[in-house]
């Protein structure tokens, strides 16, 4: 198997602070590939002969009224990272690709119970939702929309 990692220079080289300790040992067996989940080419290289792809990269932040650097950083991480994975999948012939999501991507204010047929919050009033939950929240339409989809190869 084969593990990626998340946004190169986010604090350790890897997914958000690098893979620490615990996460190598977790890995054991597999083969641990860092790299920026935004390098089409490095994430499709990782993806290569895998069956599985796990994609748990993602940069936390959950300012609501950012800089446009700091929002543009978190979406070309959160949303163009995962349409990099979503490609590489595709083009690497991947069967299967295994998100990891967060309850945010459905979490307004006023729900309280929510399941996974709730509204995304890209539903609601921005001004309401923070970078973190908008990005993954549009993270998960693509995902939605590339569910299905034929690889290169069939």
């Amino acid at each position: 198997g084969r593990c990626g990692a998340g946004a190169e220079g986010a604090g350790g080289g890897g997914l958000e602070g690098g893979l620490g300790g615990a996460a190598r040992e977790a890995t054991e067996g597999a083969e641990v590939i860092e790299a920026d989940v935004r390098d089409a080419q490095a994430v499709s290289d990782a993806c290569r002969g895998a069956a599985v792809v796990f994609h748990c990269a993602a940069i936390i932040d959950t300012t609501t009224r950012a800089p446009a650097a700091v929002r543009e950083r978190s979406f070309s991480i959160n949303v163009g990272g995962t349409q990099t994975v979503i490609d590489a999948c595709l083009e690497q012939d991947v069967e299967r690709l295994v998100q990891t999501s967060s309850i945010n991507v459905v979490f307004a204010a006023q729900n309280a119970g929510v399941d996974e047929s709730a509204p995304l919050v890209t539903d609601t009033s921005p001004a309401r939702v923070d970078l973190y939950s908008e990005s993954k929240a549009r993270a998960e339409v693509l995902l939605l929309a590339a569910d299905g989809q034929e690889t290169r190869g069939g």
